[in-house]
């Protein structure tokens, strides 16, 4: 049962620290290169930090294989980029944050669960079904008008 209260426990953190920083963020107005450059070096350090921390709190090996590697390099590629593309949501003036914000985070869900259904095989089951129709719901009455 811990692992669970663990996992609910990062899971509101995440949303709570994801939630805030963008508006953060936008307060500043630093929508270009520049902001991009310093939100990108803090995020860096921050991660770095923790993650040795925990790697050192837990013994955790460093070895991996080359394939796990290469994934794991592509997905932080992919990571990076789609904050950079986030940042650039984040701090158009055309459409309110209470808007932009929310769907973009609402629609990488959708897109999890669809590949993991393609890539891991889980079950499209009609809770997901739901699920997806919910979001979906949700993004539509948010859309810019």
């Amino acid at each position: 049962m811990k692992s669970v209260s663990n996992s609910v426990l990062n899971l509101a953190l995440a949303a709570l620290l994801w939630g805030v920083y963008p508006l953060i963020q936008r307060s500043t107005g630093q929508g270009g290169p520049a902001g991009a450059f310093v939100l990108g070096l803090a995020s860096a350090a921050a991660l770095l930090l923790a993650l040795l921390v925990a790697v050192l709190w837990q013994g955790t090996s460093l070895r991996m294989s080359t394939p796990d590697l290469g994934r794991l390099i592509v997905a932080g590629a992919m990571q990076g980029l789609g904050l950079l593309a986030f940042n650039v949501v984040v701090n158009d003036q055309r459409i309110p944050a209470s808007v932009s914000i929310p769907i973009v985070d609402a629609a990488m869900p959708i897109v999890s669960v669809v590949c993991a259904v393609i890539f891991f095989a889980e079950p499209f089951t009609m809770r997901v079904l739901v699920g997806l129709a919910l979001i979906l719901a949700g993004i539509a009455v948010l859309r810019p008008q």
